[in-house]
């Protein structure tokens, strides 16, 4: 299995730039959130779903900016790299399942949904987040204590960039489809000095400092 997981590297890098990872061969039937730690300690969160129910991930580095604690309401597995100690349990309901990855360096965070309706909460401090929906009826949730770069897909999707107390100009990509802005109604929640894009008229931009 590590080996075919190998295999799809450079294909999953090429994928990433648009998006979401090619998932390792031989678990196309199979959803779960894989786990990368790639070169310069750059953490990829990319989560597949065959089913009918999309992820509910939450990803934090409180307390050392280098461990990140991932959470997730799906099995969760190494990708790439072993820095990730897996099957181990959160507690939470919601999201049983847990991963703590060692030697995460690189400021940027990554992750990605399903196409289908996914939760994505991300809290990482000493970072910053890159959060992919992709498509789905997705909620991207991000946190005060980082900047926050969230990308909706072509479907509705709710989007939380700040919190009270958040100057760290995080930015929202209410969902595009080649290049211009796609004909579903989002919301999004933002404050301070927040970029929006792609927004159209059906979208519900609510100013807050809540």
């Amino acid at each position: 299995m590590k080996k075919s997981m190998q295999a799809i590297v450079g294909a999953a890098a090429a994928a990433s730039a648009v998006g979401a990872l090619a998932p390792p061969a031989g678990a196309v039937n199979d959803p779960a959130v894989f786990l990368a730690i790639q070169s310069g300690g750059h953490l990829v969160v990319s989560s597949i779903s065959p089913t009918t129910i999309g992820s509910n991930i939450h990803v934090t580095t409180f307390g050392n900016a280098t461990v990140a604690v991932i959470d997730a309401s799906v099995p969760i597995r190494n990708w790439i790299g072993t820095n990730c100690q897996v099957g181990l349990a959160s507690g939470d309901a919601a999201r049983p399942n847990r991963a703590i990855c060692q030697g995460i360096v690189d400021p940027r965070i990554e992750v990605h949904g399903t196409t289908l309706d996914d939760t994505l909460w991300v809290e990482v401090p000493g970072h910053w987040s890159d959060v992919s929906g992709h498509a789905g009826n997705d909620t991207l949730i991000g946190s005060r204590y980082a900047r926050d770069v969230m990308s909706g897909g072509p479907n509705k999707d709710t989007i939380t960039i700040s919190h009270s107390g958040d100057a760290n100009a995080d930015s929202a990509n209410c969902g595009s489809v080649n290049g211009a802005a796609d004909a579903a109604a989002d919301t999004v929640n933002y404050n301070g000095s927040d970029t929006l894009s792609f927004c159209n008229a059906l979208d519900t931009k609510n100013y807050s400092t809540k």
